[in-house]
């Protein structure tokens, strides 16, 4: 049960706006505002509306949290979804401005969107490692590939048509990811590289 009423949760979704465009998100909680899954998700539904309401556009959704594992670590029952936007979509080798990260919103970056790539026609397995600095941070063995990234994809259509929102042709689909997040901190190179696809990396300066 909520320990807020809607004029606070409106008033929170204002403030966590407000630090969004500041550069400074998530100030608000901070504080010891002690809410619950379901006050979160109103604020995002609310900052959202915010965010269309002075012209942003919704150009799709994210799918976070898909693993058990992190489900278990974030308290969580399901997994979390969030909103994406038109202003953070980047095309690759492009440097984002701006924000980077997003309050309540289960996103923690802008979107750098890559050549389009035809799903295989059949599962393949893979190994998968990430990697910071040459440093091998965290490693997964034997995933299904694309199925454990899709399976919760049905789950976010029911979702957002509990609000009202249907998923259109056209809408971007960001799936979750294995592991917990980490925290890059002072690491300059972040790479994954995948037994079956190859690799991928982003360099920070």
């Amino acid at each position: 049960m909520s320990n807020y009423s809607k004029k606070d949760l409106e008033f929170f979704a204002i403030k966590t706006l407000e630090n969004y465009d500041g550069k400074n998100p998530s100030i608000i909680f901070k504080e010891e505002i002690n809410i619950t899954n379901e006050d979160a998700l109103i604020i995002q539904s609310n900052v959202a509306r915010l965010r269309e309401k002075r012209g942003e556009e919704i150009i799709g959704y994210k799918i976070g949290c898909v693993s058990k594992d992190t489900q278990k670590k974030m308290g969580f029952t399901q997994p979390a979804c969030g909103y994406l936007w038109k202003s953070e979509l980047y095309t690759s080798g492009i440097e984002p401005y701006g924000a980077e990260l997003l309050a309540n919103n289960a996103i923690h970056a802008g979107v750098v969107l890559g050549l389009e790539k035809k799903l295989p026609t059949n599962k393949l397995e893979t190994d998968l490692k990430l990697i910071y600095d040459n440093e091998i941070i965290d490693t997964w063995v034997n995933k299904n590939w694309p199925v454990d990234m899709l399976s919760e994809v049905n789950w976010l259509v029911k979702e957002q048509a509990k609000s009202n929102n249907y998923l259109k042709k056209g809408d971007l689909i960001l799936t979750g990811a294995y592991g917990f997040p980490v925290p890059i901190n002072h690491k300059k190179i972040i790479e994954v590289t995948s037994s079956a696809f190859g690799g991928v990396k982003a360099i920070f300066n």
